[in-house]
């Protein structure tokens, strides 16, 4: 782009496809041209969320509106969180793929391929009724699907009503094709709400030691995590943790760093039992595997293979205002942490001991069953020391 904008152009245009207020590139051409010293000018188009919306007769202040393009997204949380979703994805291929990780919903699935142009269709690529149909009046009138008295003979022929909602299978998914989007309709939207907190005995386990609930609790609670987090969970173990972290927000992106086979195992179960794509698996040992990852905002190390000082350190010239927790069982783990503090003066510890005590019932009596007791260390900058460095 910079090398396109010179001063011999006095009236430059460029054309963008799509709608410029949605993941388009007119908001990197609108800076690069402003620092130029040109006047900028937008002018929008009809976007294909307006022409999709308009085909299908949606109202869209009740439609979520995510955008998957260029960009890894959790949209099943959004679907689920939601009754009327319209998705952008990257491509076809793109589009397939978000299908396939519904296919276990009860939700109906409708694409919009090519909107606006003379090879447009619109294609119902799931439904819910369990119907499978290419009849106008066969078209279900429930809410969430299309209103059959309002189609019109040009949007019947391009419509094309293909399977029930047990068949989404490849060559219904392969009738996507070109520019699409997907609009689906979850009528049980409002029965999936995640509140926080998953139940000990919900996370595959296996022999694997795992953050228990409570001290889970207090832990993301120290974590503070912000809407678009990008979080390194070192030492991952099952995943409790990173679960957690993950299905707080579909926006939070979330690296589970483990180094144990086994446990590798139990990260990918754990993952695919609750759909939480925006949670990368990375296999390796901290600090050297996290070299190539984003930049992290929040960090929780659970376990350092005795690399705490060298974790410390990348992760804060990564980003010297990144959050870290730190759980310790043993005091010399936690002596070892203090010490470490010395060498970030502006770093500001907020530590706590947790003991939590179970009760287990035996015969007609409650027997306590205590947990290990856990240093929780919250490591945040002093802005007021920061800024005098």
């Amino acid at each position: 782009m910079n090398g396109i904008v010179n001063n011999r152009y006095t009236n430059p245009v460029i054309l963008f496809s799509g709608d410029i207020s949605l993941c388009s590139g007119a908001k990197k051409a609108t800076e690069v041209f402003e620092q130029k010293g040109y006047e900028v000018r937008r002018i929008s188009g009809i976007s294909s969320v307006a022409l999709f919306a308009n085909k299908l007769f949606l109202s869209l202040e009740n439609v979520r509106i995510v955008s998957a393009h260029g960009r890894k997204v959790n949209v099943r949380y959004y679907v689920e969180a939601n009754k009327e979703t319209i998705i952008l994805p990257s491509d076809a291929d793109d589009a397939q793929n978000i299908c396939k990780g519904l296919s276990d919903l009860n939700v109906r699935i409708v694409a919009g391929c090519n909107l606006g142009c003379n090879d447009e269709k619109i294609v119902e690529i799931r439904s819910i009724t369990n119907k499978i149909t290419n009849d106008k009046d066969d078209i279900d009138e429930n809410k969430g699907d299309i209103d059959k008295d309002k189609l019109n003979k040009d949007d019947i022929d391009k419509m094309v009503l293909l399977c029930s909602r047990d068949d989404t299978n490849n060559n219904i998914l392969n009738s996507i094709e070109g520019k699409t989007l997907l609009y689906v309709y979850n009528e049980n939207a409002d029965s999936k709400i995640y509140a926080g907190g998953i139940c000990d005995s919900d996370i595959i386990r296996g022999k694997t030691p795992m953050t228990k609930e409570e001290i889970r609790a207090l832990s993301i609670r120290k974590l503070s995590l912000s809407q678009d987090a990008v979080v390194y969970d070192i030492g991952a173990g099952t995943g409790s943790i990173s679960l957690e972290a993950a299905l707080s927000s579909p926006d939070i992106k979330v690296f589970a760093i483990e180094k144990n086979e086994e446990a590798i195992s139990l990260l990918s179960q754990n993952k695919e039992k609750f759909h939480v794509s925006n949670m990368e698996i990375v296999k390796g040992i901290a600090p050297d595997i996290l070299n190539d990852l984003a930049t992290p905002t929040h960090v929780f190390i659970g376990g350092s293979s005795g690399n705490m000082r060298d974790i410390l350190k990348l992760v804060y010239d990564k980003n010297k205002n990144a959050r870290v927790v730190i759980n310790t069982v043993t005091a010399e783990s936690f002596a070892e942490v203090m010490d470490l503090l010395k060498d970030y003066p502006y770093l500001e510890p907020d530590i706590i001991q947790v003991s939590v005590t179970r009760f287990r019932k035996a015969g007609r009596y409650h027997l306590a069953d205590a947990l290990n007791p856990v240093y929780i260390i919250t490591l945040c900058t002093d802005q007021d020391i920061l800024s005098k460095r």
